[in-house]
């Protein structure tokens, strides 16, 4: 797989396997076989959910400006 560039960044690289031409599948120890002519080499994208915190904490500051704006405008008015 290093002459093709590797995995993608996001694979789940505990997930490859290898698809022989003859259809069968081979899932185990994948990094220390051979890879044939023919073979096709498959690394699925992880399904692990990856959290971007700096998106989501800027969202929750905007969130949590807007209400207490919105909260000091009403007192503001009420007075």
């Amino acid at each position: 797989m290093g002459q093709t560039g590797g995995p993608a960044r996001d694979a789940d690289k505990d997930e490859i396997y290898i698809i022989k031409p003859d259809g069968s599948a081979v899932a185990s120890f994948v990094k220390v076989r051979d890879v044939d002519p023919g073979d096709v080499v498959i690394a699925p994208p992880s399904t692990e959910v990856k959290v971007r915190w700096r998106p989501l904490i800027k969202d929750i500051a905007q969130i949590f400006g807007s209400v207490a704006l919105g909260i000091a405008g009403v007192l503001t008015i009420t007075k």
